[in-house]
């Protein structure tokens, strides 16, 4: 008998984490429903990009959030993924020269 209540416990814990994983989100125009994975990523890089007025321009993609949705699939078959992100823009404006005096 407390097989049958640890199993118990453990679905009722199963159910209750799959529940606060459970996310609809917005695709496309419509509200789909997925599952919220846990991730880890290998590092988040700044892509930097070196603007005709001097600056630089550095950007990243940060992503807070992977979802995988529910019974919807791509052409080639493959599940579909959400990835909920923000980009960071950072510009890295150059330092003006002082002006220089001829007194």
């Amino acid at each position: 008998m407390s097989d049958d209540l640890d199993a118990t416990a453990q679905e009722k814990t199963r159910r209750q984490l799959a529940a606060l994983k459970h996310r609809v989100l917005p695709y496309h125009g419509r509200s789909v429903s997925g599952i919220s994975l846990e991730f880890q990523g290998d590092g988040e890089r700044w892509q930097n990009y070196l603007c005709e007025d001097g600056t630089m321009v550095k950007v990243k993609l940060s992503v807070a959030e992977i979802v995988r949705v529910t019974n919807e699939f791509d052409q080639d078959g493959n599940p579909l993924y959400i990835a909920c992100s923000r980009v960071i823009v950072q510009p890295v404006v150059p330092m003006k020269e002082p002006e220089r005096r001829d007194d």
